[in-house]
């Protein structure tokens, strides 16, 4: 049973004629970049802050969104600058360098914490949802 949930899955992912395609290789390399992008530097993407902050309540748009690269480029982006603070503190050796490098970092940190903040608030704002929807049972 497991041996066919995987080539169904290898089919849905690998359809017949792909390596063909270039409408295949075009996404997925595209989707690829992008990734490496959320994860290098999301503060290169801050358009797609804004179309979560604007599109927050709608969830069919917000899932256009890559949401575990933000995770990912937030986390990055914290554990560098907790990185630059501890390696460099107390010197003053290239201290522009060292500044423009931790605006760049905290602009990563608030383009991906932005778009994380508001994918979950719109998570919890739809379990709430499914939970208000179900019905109450009775205690007759």
């Amino acid at each position: 049973m497991k041996i066919n949930v995987i080539r169904a899955q290898a089919r849905a992912d690998f359809p017949t004629g792909w390596w063909r395609s270039c409408r295949w290789w075009g996404s997925a390399i595209k989707k690829d970049a992008t990734a490496a992008l959320l994860l290098v530097a999301p503060a290169l993407l801050p358009h797609r802050a804004v179309f979560a902050v604007r599109n927050r309540r709608d969830p069919e748009q917000l899932n256009r969104l890559d949401g575990e690269g933000f995770v990912y480029g937030f986390v990055g982006a914290l554990a560098l600058i907790a990185m630059l603070v501890w390696t460099t503190s107390g010197s003053n050796v290239l201290l522009p360098f060292r500044l423009g490098l931790g605006g760049f970092l905290v602009l990563n940190a608030a383009v991906s914490g932005t778009v994380v903040a508001v994918l979950i608030a719109a998570r919890l704002r739809r379990r709430k949802g499914a939970l208000n929807a179900t019905p109450a049972m009775s205690d007759e």
